[in-house]
């Protein structure tokens, strides 16, 4: 192989670089792109267990203090779903123990200045010795129940809706019951907007939220939406047919979610909210989100769930597709809950930078690249013949992904690696398109495209 050099060459120069910088990249040396702001990452400190972190959450919600609180059953917190669309964004939801009040909690209870107190579910989730012992303790306490959860969230929801609230894109919202993992992702959405959070079985539709239902939708003078959270295999069809039955056109009946609890978090995200922050929560132990759900909604955030040890696809995508306007993430719980490894994944994914060249040298049948950056990424490389085209040149401009057809080049990258990568077998003279891509487990994104020739 002959000494290469930089494909500038002949009448294609022109044109080669008003294609590589119209698409970021830099051909010849170049220092790797640096972000263009910080991505601040929070994670609550001294967060021990679900406890801790659902008094540090409500420090961080509410800094000033705070003169009301609700009150959840911890250890089997379902019932802090229907809650946050009561608590809304001026009420901190903390966890307590069945029949203990942690200290860490009931210190951040008197430093916040809360005076009122919302007990969340009957004495069977939360006992009457600890509402006896908050009043002991100088808080005025009620207590919001049913005979079961969701009779509990029945009348957390009548409450909701006795609220003054906006005609306009106004829902209620249908969640599984006995596997919230689905339902986290709209808590945000709940107590940012006011609406009423029902529980649903897999199969049917209990006959509390069905009255429910009935007197939700009474009080609304238009025709809002219900929205049920969740795939089939998590609710049946069979309960949204109930729900259209039940709606006698009074409301219009929708489905959000994904093929899994990571995927409908991010359907939920992209209906809802266009906010630069995340917020980060583990996917498969879901206790420190749902306090949370104050916090993020309070900027208008989402919660999205990270698999274990990694953020996985579906998290990773939305963090890609949206860099350009992420700005910062909370993350809920502490490293057990989320490893620093996810965190560290979480920062170089939403930095990343534009693709950029470190060098492009060519023979008369081969091409060679490598690029700048050495990320948390995998590459995908792609070339076909430049299109035909018209005018000066006559070649089309790069296209934005590659044709049909194109050939993909291996490419020897690993994660944190990227190696220089040549194409051989090329036609001498001749003019290509190349495409390079960062990938999520081998799903492309965001492919960028320059040109080059070959001697």
């Amino acid at each position: 192989m002959s000494a290469t050099r930089p494909a500038r060459s002949r009448a294609g120069a022109a044109l080669l670089s008003l294609g590589v910088l119209t698409a970021g990249l830099v051909c010849g040396a170049a220092e790797p792109a640096a972000a263009e702001s910080p991505f601040l990452v929070q994670r609550l400190t001294a967060t021990a267990d679900r406890f801790q972190t659902s008094a540090s959450l409500a420090r961080t919600a509410f800094p000033d203090g705070v003169s009301a609180a609700m009150i959840v059953n911890g250890e089997n917190p379902v019932d802090a779903l229907a809650a946050s669309a009561v608590a809304g964004t001026t009420t901190p939801v903390l966890y307590t123990r069945r029949d203990a009040v942690p200290a860490d909690v009931l210190a951040a209870l008197h430093d916040l200045g809360v005076r009122d107190l919302t007990v969340v579910g009957g004495p069977a989730v939360v006992s009457e010795a600890v509402v006896d012992g908050l009043r002991g303790s100088g808080f005025i306490v009620r207590r919001i129940s049913g005979r079961d959860r969701f009779e509990t969230a029945a009348t957390l929801a009548r409450t909701a809706a006795e609220r003054p609230h906006e005609d306009s894109g106004w829902r209620v919202l249908l969640v599984r019951g006995d596997a919230p993992a689905d339902a986290l992702a709209v808590a945000p959405v709940a107590a940012l907007h006011g609406y009423p959070l029902l529980l649903t079985g897999r199969d049917h539709l209990p006959d509390a939220s069905e009255q429910a239902l009935r007197d939700v939708l009474a009080t609304h003078p238009s025709t809002p939406a219900v929205t049920v959270v969740g795939s089939p295999g998590a609710v049946a069809e069979s309960v949204l047919q109930d729900v259209d039955r039940l709606a006698l056109g009074q409301a219009t009946v929708e489905r959000w979610y994904g093929p899994d609890r990571y995927a409908t978090a991010v359907a939920v995200a992209d209906r809802t909210t266009a906010s630069g922050r995340i917020g980060i929560a583990n996917g498969v132990n879901l206790v420190d989100a749902l306090p949370g759900a104050i916090l993020l909604a309070r900027s208008a955030s989402p919660v999205l769930l990270s698999e274990p040890g990694r953020l996985g696809p579906a998290l990773s995508q939305y963090v890609l597709a949206n860099e350009d306007h992420l700005s910062s993430a909370v993350v809920l719980g502490g490293t057990a809950a989320v490893p620093d490894e996810v965190v560290t994944e979480l920062r170089q994914k939403a930095v990343a930078p534009p693709v950029r060249l470190e060098a492009v040298s060519s023979t008369a049948t081969s091409i060679t690249v490598s690029l700048a950056q050495r990320a948390e990424y995998r590459y995908r490389l792609f070339i076909a013949p430049s299109r035909p085209g018209t005018g000066e040149g006559s070649y089309a401009p790069v296209a934005p992904a590659p044709p049909a057809g194109a050939r993909e080049v291996p490419w020897s990258s690993t994660r944190f690696t990227v190696d220089s990568t040549t194409i051989d077998d090329l036609a001498p003279g001749t003019r290509y398109d190349l495409w390079v891509a960062r990938s999520v487990d081998d799903v492309p994104q965001t492919f960028t495209g320059f040109t080059v020739d070959t001697d």
